[in-house]
């Protein structure tokens, strides 16, 4: 079944995975955007796939069809990471991109954008709000 509804979240972290203040990311460093996704799928008549038919799609162990997705993210026009991903048949997938602070300090606004790759009309976007600074933030 195709989904019906595609939800984004993302948050902040550091290289290490452990989740950081956006009011105080350092211009000189790395971090990590962790992404989530869940698609919610309604299958109209209610039939099933059959795991042993194939049409040409990519499908996963439970004979169900993958959706492809892109994950982008960008800093206005900049591209900072991209990453290409199989949202499994549960429909939930968590996944990271690494990628390098925004150099200028001050207010910058990252955005997620999840493209569909073969399904048209259930692309997601959402936002994260940094303060970007230099050197190490204050305690």
């Amino acid at each position: 079944a195709l989904p019906t509804q595609t939800e984004l979240a993302a948050s902040l972290a550091d290289e290490d995975g452990e989740a950081v203040d956006a009011t105080a990311v350092r211009c000189d460093a790395k971090y990590v955007v962790k992404a989530a996704m869940t698609l919610h799928r309604q299958n109209p008549r209610g039939t099933r796939h059959r795991s042993g038919h194939n049409n040409g799609h990519n499908r996963g162990d439970d004979g169900r069809r993958l959706a492809h997705w892109w994950l982008i993210l960008v800093d206005q026009d900049e591209l900072l990471a991209l990453k290409r991903v199989s949202v499994p048949g549960a429909g939930k997938l968590q996944t990271n991109l690494l990628f390098d602070a925004p150099e200028t300090p001050g207010p910058a606004t990252l955005t997620l954008h999840a493209v569909a790759d073969d399904v048209r009309g259930f692309d997601a976007t959402t936002h994260l709000d940094l303060q970007v600074v230099t050197g190490v933030p204050s305690s």
